[in-house]
């Protein structure tokens, strides 16, 4: 199961709101997010595999994505951001496992 962001110790910081439309995420530094769950798969013994499709966003999820954007254009780009922070984690990640 992929998400857009993760249960860890995330880096991640939400601004106060009440509507969808004014949350903004910040999430911080993909490569600290990226080490912090390279951690998390040591301790946890989770696979490569999973922890891959941990941080990947599924064609499915992009999708519905993509449904949710054209539906509240004033988020669109948050979403996106968030999609790309996690192409960002996900590079680094990839990284760690070529050391």
């Amino acid at each position: 199961m992929a998400v857009l962001a993760t249960p860890l110790r995330s880096s991640a910081r939400r601004r106060p709101g009440n509507a969808a439309d004014n949350i903004d995420w910040l999430p911080g530094s993909a490569k600290e997010e990226a080490k912090s769950l390279f951690k998390f798969m040591e301790r946890t013994h989770t696979s490569v595999k999973e922890m891959v499709e941990l941080i990947c966003v599924s064609d499915a999820e992009y999708a519905a994505i993509c449904e949710w954007a054209m539906a509240r254009p004033t988020i669109a780009g948050k979403l996106h951001n968030m999609v790309a922070y996690r192409d960002e984690v996900l590079k680094h990640f990839q990284a760690m496992l070529e050391l």
